[in-house]
């Protein structure tokens, strides 16, 4: 599943906030750092390789421009293929400063994909111990559909995510209702997931309440016999436990 995630992740997905302002702010924190990081490091490397690439272009300019045989229409001068080819060091310099921040944005997006690939499969890793065989069953999905990789990017960001993607396994009819959604509108997608989180959550409590209060009256501590020694109960101590 790892493999299939990271291979996929170039397709687009569309970029939807979770929970608001604090989501959004916490995404451009993100973003700023990470160009931050990489910025030093790549600008020498793309600059270096701009001006190589654009030296290559220039040269096997030379070589078509060259007399031939026959006559050849000639590009217009400063044209390599209809592109202009830079002739100074101010064009190469101007050249580099439109594609290195596409260059870097990209660096930028790669990251953060890989960011989202890594976290949704370790917790699917974890959720496996919960629920036996969901990696195998998600295994089957298509992933090559960009409506599953967004998807699983908005269940990415729920704090159960695990109990979700259980939930929408065991029950394709949810899971194909909100992949229209999210097709068709991503917003209403993204509170149906909230609302199947907060539901899922709300019958685990429920659960672990009624498997609490089902308990053995041997493992139940009454608070009338608190601090008492059991062997030194009363007929009094007992008629307390055990009114009729």
């Amino acid at each position: 599943m790892t493999d299939n995630l990271n291979t996929d992740l170039q397709e687009p997905i569309p970029e939807e906030p979770i929970v608001g302002d604090e989501a959004a702010a916490d995404t451009e924190r993100l973003y700023r750092a990470t160009v931050s990081k990489i910025v030093v490091r790549e600008r020498e490397k793309a600059y270096n390789k701009a001006k190589q690439e654009l030296r290559m272009e220039q040269e096997q300019q030379m070589q078509q421009q060259a007399p031939q045989a026959a006559p050849q229409v000639q590009s217009p001068q400063g044209s390599f293929g209809g592109m202009p080819v830079p002739q100074t060091a101010e064009d190469i310099q101007r050249m580099i400063a439109e594609h290195v921040p596409q260059y870097l944005q990209h660096q930028a997006n790669e990251y953060q994909h890989k960011q989202f690939a890594d976290g949704f499969v370790s917790k699917m890793q974890a959720a496996e111990q919960q629920y036996p065989g969901l990696e195998a069953k998600l295994e089957e999905l298509n992933w090559e559909a960009p409506g599953t990789l967004a998807l699983a990017k908005m269940v990415n960001n729920l704090d159960n995510s695990g109990d979700i993607m259980n939930e929408l396994m065991e029950n394709p009819e949810k899971m194909g209702s909100l992949l229209t959604l999210i097709h068709e509108q991503p917003k209403l997608a993204q509170n149906k997931l909230a609302s199947l989180s907060k539901s899922i959550k709300t019958n685990q409590e429920a659960l672990a309440s009624e498997k609490s209060a089902n308990q053995p009256i041997g493992q139940l501590k009454s608070s009338v016999n608190a601090g008492v020694d059991d062997h030194n109960l009363t007929v009094e101590d007992l008629r307390k436990m055990f009114p009729r």
